[in-house]
């Protein structure tokens, strides 16, 4: 059924890099005792699941490790994937784009499917007051959705709108617990990233010239349809030397009566 060539389009993996870049800008300010500003630091997001960054954090047992891994931070990963039929539109439209390298071909492909991609984001601290301080600047812009501009289909070169709605912020703060065992402030954002999967791409060969044949018919006089004259007409377009937009299109027409 599946009767195509590999393709890849990287979809998904533009779709992270952009959600990882819309908060790769998240700084957290630190203050000395009488309140001037002591240190300007930025967060690291990284990709992966939090439980690896809490082992890293928590597994110590001598305490003597003399630097412990950068707190706070931020890390993000895919939990599902989901058809969403309200975003549907025909299957038969199509995008078609002409080759940049060589102008008689042009490329094809029907239009994307719909699909939410569900991604967790986690926000590791140590303290209440640095996981906060990112909080802050993220909430504002999510009211509920943030829109994003990503090019999801490179060998296409479309654009799309993709819409990312933050859905749910939980807290979990680890206060209890034994004496020597590290507090973690763990705060998960929920976000569903509205994003495009595309098919097979496919080339074909820019239409140049068009033939039509027209026979005109009439009635005899019982009432019989002859052909009383065949015409063939043909059109033809040079696509290097018309550029695109161009309206009307420069054609050569010949007719031919009676072939």
């Amino acid at each position: 059924m599946l009767n195509h060539s590999h393709f890849y389009h990287a979809t998904v993996r533009n779709s992270i890099i952009v959600f990882g870049k819309l908060f790769n800008s998240v700084f957290i300010k630190r203050d000395n005792s009488n309140g001037s500003p002591n240190q300007l630091v930025k967060v690291p997001i990284t990709y992966g699941p939090k439980e690896k960054w809490l082992v890293r954090s928590q597994n110590d047992p001598d305490l003597d490790r003399p630097v412990e891994i950068v707190l706070p931070r931020m890390t993000f990963e895919i939990t599902d994937f989901s058809y969403d039929p309200s975003r549907k539109v025909s299957s038969l439209n199509q995008l078609i784009i002409e080759d940049d390298i060589d102008g008689e071909k042009r490329r094809t492909q029907y239009v994307p499917v719909p699909y939410n991609l569900g991604i967790t984001m986690y926000i590791i601290s140590k303290t209440q007051e640095d996981a906060l301080q990112v909080v802050e600047q993220i909430l504002p812009f999510f009211t509920p959705h943030y829109n994003l501009t990503v090019n999801l289909n490179t060998q296409m070169g479309y654009k799309f709108d993709v819409p990312t709605v933050l859905n749910n912020v939980t807290l979990q703060d680890d206060y209890d617990g034994l004496f020597e065992q590290r507090r973690v402030v763990l705060y998960t954002l929920t976000f569903t990233m509205k994003t495009q999967m595309f098919g097979p791409i496919t080339e074909s060969e820019v239409i140049r010239t068009v033939q039509a044949n027209i026979k005109e018919v009439k009635q005899d006089e019982l009432g019989n349809d002859v052909v009383a004259r065949r015409r063939e007409f043909t059109a033809s377009v040079n696509p290097i030397t018309t550029s695109v937009g161009t309206s009307p299109i420069p054609t050569s027409e010949e007719w031919n009566f009676d072939f």
